[in-house]
């Protein structure tokens, strides 16, 4: 019997009891446990795959997780950047009660929404926020000493988790991405259904939105987001003799093709 279940983090599989940690035996593992009737992978994409006789599988993790996160106030964090070619990565956590301010998914709004928004969650709740913003160097560098974006990722999450722990007595809700293995609880879509996630998530876009100001006016061009439509820029930078690593991730393959 081979089973596979989507979106489980190392914290999930920690719930479960009875089971023998093995060695992994891949790069692209994170984990694996036994016991007399089922062998558990764990992936970096996130997926769990069951092997083993035709008992079930006990406890549901999907189930479990799920039920767990009806939190009352939590500590949520966030990360934006991470697939633009252009800019760093910012990663911000908050803390809030449940519908304590009225925001949702940043997604939802425009860029100048998002100014007002954050400046005034700032403003009326400064001590609330944890952030951590990496310019293009900065990223290239950590990049090249943790030698993948996930890393980066989870150390960065757990940073701003821990900041903001040390204040408020809450579990850190992380929205997912693949190979998450930071705060309690990772959540696809979190920021829709958590008011600290969603908190996060307009900060860490309104940080974005300024570094690429910054690295806009440093080029003298507007550079544009995400990846596709990047290559003149990319040439233009390369005209104007301007070092890529400065406005670049060096990793990304319309970097290397130039």
């Amino acid at each position: 019997m081979t089973d596979t279940i989507s979106n489980i983090t190392l914290a999930d599989l920690e719930k479960l009891k009875g089971y023998v940690e093995e060695r992994t035996k891949s790069p692209y593992e994170l984990k694996r446990l036994r016991n007399k009737d089922h062998l558990l992978i764990l992936y970096t994409t996130g997926k769990l795959v069951v092997q083993g006789t035709n008992s079930p599988f006990e406890p549901d993790i999907k189930k479990q997780v799920s039920s767990s996160l009806d939190l009352v106030s939590s500590i949520g964090s966030d990360e934006t950047l991470k697939g633009d070619t252009f800019g760093g990565l910012v990663i911000c956590a908050a803390y809030f009660k449940q519908g304590e301010v009225d925001v949702t998914d940043s997604k939802a709004y425009s860029d100048n929404q998002i100014q007002a928004l954050a400046m005034q969650l700032l403003e009326n709740y400064p001590d609330r926020f944890s952030s951590r913003e990496l310019t293009p160097e900065q990223y290239n560098q950590f990049y090249a000493e943790l030698g993948s974006q996930t890393a980066i990722l989870n150390v960065l999450h757990q940073e701003v988790g821990k900041e903001l722990k040390e204040k408020f007595k809450a579990p850190q809700v992380v929205d997912q991405y693949p190979g998450c293995d930071a705060g309690d609880y990772c959540e696809q879509k979190a920021e829709r259904a958590h008011t600290s996630v969603a908190a996060a998530s307009i900060l860490a876009r309104y940080l974005a939105l300024k570094q690429f100001e910054r690295l806009s006016e440093k080029a003298e061009f507007i550079l544009p987001k995400g990846s596709t439509h990047v290559k003149e820029a990319i040439q233009e930078l390369k005209k104007r003799k301007l070092p890529l690593d400065e406005f670049c991730k060096m990793h990304f393959s319309t970097v290397i093709k130039g």
